[in-house]
C-alpha cells in the first residue's frame, strides 16, 4: 500500500527518492527449470477452489502465474513473502513448497505453469 500516491503533494514529495520495487522481491524460476504441465486457463467464474485457499506445490515444483487479461492479487508467504497484483506481462513465480493464495481482481483470465529442474536421469 502507497498511499501517498493519492495526493499530489504526496507524489511531489517522492520525486528524486528511491523506491523499493516489490516485484523485484518477487522468487527467481532457476535458468534450468523447465516446463512439463500448463493448467487450463481460468477466469473469475472458473478458479477452482483450492487455488483461492493457501496451498503449495510439491517439493522442487516451481510455478508460474499467466494473466493474459485482466488483474490478479497474488499472495506468497515464506521467506519471499508479498502480495503482488499481477496483469498481463507480470508474471507469478511460486517457489517450491511455499503457501500462495489467488484472487481475481475483477474479470481476470490466467493459467499456472508448473516447471522442475531436470535431474540426470531426466536428461
Amino acid at each position: 500500500m502507497r498511499p501517498w500516491v493519492l495526493t499530489t503533494k504526496g507524489r511531489r514529495d517522492k520525486l528524486g527518492t528511491s523506491l523499493e520495487c516489490l516485484f523485484c522481491d518477487m522468487p527467481s524460476i532457476p535458468t534450468e527449470a523447465r516446463v512439463y504441465k500448463i493448467t487450463n486457463t481460468f477466469d473469475q467464474a472458473s478458479i477452482p477452489a483450492g487455488l483461492l485457499q493457501r496451498h503449495s506445490t510439491r517439493p522442487g515444483t516451481w510455478g508460474r502465474i499467466v494473466v493474459s487479461a485482466g488483474r490478479l492479487a497474488y499472495e506468497l508467504d515464506g521467506p519471499a513473502a508479498g502480495n503482488w497484483v499481477l496483469k498481463p506481462g507480470v508474471e507469478g513465480v511460486i517457489p517450491p513448497e511455499i503457501k500462495h493464495a489467488v484472487r481475481p481482481v475483477g474479470d481476470v483470465s490466467f493459467h499456472i505453469e508448473f516447471l522442475r529442474v531436470p535431474t540426470k536421469e531426466q536428461d
